[in-house]
């Protein structure tokens, strides 16, 4: 059923690609605005004004905080409670199509569920209605993705993430959404399996190098954005030098 909705997505966006894309007028606040007006369809925040029209919960919890902060309080609160409906009655997905059919782009990816319940959290979302739901997916997650011998995202299996399709192994970002998800769930006084973990602490040890975060548990010789600014900008390890 997956395969169907992504291929009806593609066509989707394959006959909008045909159309003249539209062109915006004005200086940088204004331009701006007029995406952020645009991104609006009445009903959530979609990942764009145009090919992509779907909701993303990793790109929403992106820009929550700035949503915000510009004043969107009551557009945040409906796109929450639209997609909250549909993930409590299709389970937890990466991605909404306009349709209303929750799929996941391209497998499953723990940072949903850390962007979904940092949004509900920032936003002063009511998740009584919820709660049940959002506990089973705390569950899932921890059945699905966490070495209980390690304190770590599984190395055996592949998760989508920041990199989609990127064949990963315990990457240091997916690392970080379980500590986010622990986090959270401690904030919303949820029913959390990770609580008896410290998985920050082994993140440190498995990928901190005294200069920077490794990719992934293979440890590898390079440098990528994601391993080495979402530790920080998610605020959950914070390292003196």
């Amino acid at each position: 059923m997956n395969y169907l909705i992504l291929l009806s997505e593609a066509w989707r966006i394959f006959k909008r690609s045909r159309k003249q894309i539209k062109e915006y007028s004005g200086n940088a606040d204004q331009i701006c605005k007029q995406i952020i007006k645009d991104c609006w369809n009445g009903k959530y925040f979609q990942v764009s004004n145009g090919h992509f029209c779907e909701f993303y919960i990793r790109d929403f919890g992106w820009c929550i905080d700035s949503l915000l902060k510009l004043g969107y309080n009551k557009e945040v609160k409906q796109t929450l409670e639209y997609v909250m409906e549909i993930y409590s009655r299709q389970g937890l997905k990466t991605t909404i199509t306009p349709r209303g059919k929750a799929v996941d782009f391209f497998n499953y990816a723990p940072d949903s569920l850390a962007y979904l319940l940092r949004s509900l959290r920032v936003s002063k979302f009511n998740i009584d209605k919820y709660r049940f739901f959002l506990e089973k997916e705390i569950k899932k997650c921890y059945n699905l993705c966490f070495n209980e011998n390690t304190s770590l995202v599984k190395a055996d299996k592949y998760f989508s993430s920041m990199k989609d399709e990127a064949k990963r192994r315990s990457s240091c970002y997916d690392n970080i959404m379980l500590a986010v998800i622990s986090k959270e769930a401690d904030n919303l006084k949820l029913t959390n399996p990770f609580s008896k973990y410290d998985i920050k602490s082994a993140i440190k040890k498995n990928f901190w190098n005294g200069e920077y975060f490794y990719d992934d548990i293979r440890r590898n010789k390079k440098i990528t954005g994601d391993s080495n600014i979402i530790p920080f900008w998610m605020e959950i390890l914070l390292i003196k030098r």
